[in-house]
This record gives structure tokens, C-alpha cells and sequence, in this order.
């Protein structure tokens, strides 16, 4: 069975089963200036576990991160988002979430008043 455990907004871990065998995905994301991150994969897996499986575990991490930070780029915040049953258990991570954001989180458009550095 694979576990996700979401430790704050900046690190996963992901432990999961394969036909390949074990293996614990870790995600940190980095934060090196404002709204500016660095994303570090590591993979660590048992020792039977091939390489040719864990490296394309690794690029399919990387194609699904792309595709995130193309959603990410595009989203825009709704207090009241139109849900479907599926999504109930968005409420609860929204409100979680939201403890790492103040008033005073810099945005795009904060930081593009501030300097040209952007």
C-alpha cells in the first residue's frame, strides 16, 4: 500500500510498493528568494530494486511536476470553489494550508510594484 504524508508546504514523502520493490519518493521544495523555489526529488529504494524502473520513476515524477507548475501558474484563488463530491476533503487541506500564508505573503504583483528584479 503507498502512504502520502505532506509535512507542511514544502515537503512530501511517498512510500510505496512496486512490482519493482520498495522505495520512499521525497519531495523538498526550497524556498531561495520570494515566490522563487528549488525543487529536490530523491528516490531511495531497497537494493533489489532495478535501476531502469527507479529512473523512470523519477522522470515520471518530473513530467508530473511540469504539468503542475503549469496549473499553479494559472490558478487564481476562489474563497467559495464550486466542488464536487470527490473534492470534500479539499475544505480541510484549504484550511490547513492556510496557515503558512499572512497578509503580508508577498505576491507576483507585490514584488513587481517593489523591483524589476522579477
Amino acid at each position: 500500500m503507498d502512504t502520502v504524508l505532506q509535512i507542511g508546504p514544502a515537503t512530501v514523502h511517498l512510500h510505496m510498493n512496486t512490482w519493482f520493490g520498495r522505495g520512499v519518493f521525497l519531495q523538498h521544495i526550497v524556498p531561495v528568494g520570494p515566490l522563487t523555489q528549488k525543487v529536490v526529488h530523491l528516490l531511495y529504494t531497497e537494493p533489489a530494486f532495478k535501476q531502469l524502473p527507479a529512473d523512470l520513476l523519477v522522470l515520471a515524477e518530473a513530467i508530473m511536476l511540469e504539468r503542475d507548475i503549469a496549473v499553479w501558474n494559472n490558478k487564481k484563488f476562489l474563497r467559495k470553489p464550486t466542488l464536487v463530491k470527490e473534492d470534500r476533503l479539499i475544505g480541510r487541506y484549504r484550511r490547513w494550508y492556510s496557515q503558512f500564508y499572512s497578509e503580508h505573503s508577498p505576491t507576483l504583483q507585490s514584488l513587481r510594484e517593489r523591483t524589476l528584479d522579477w
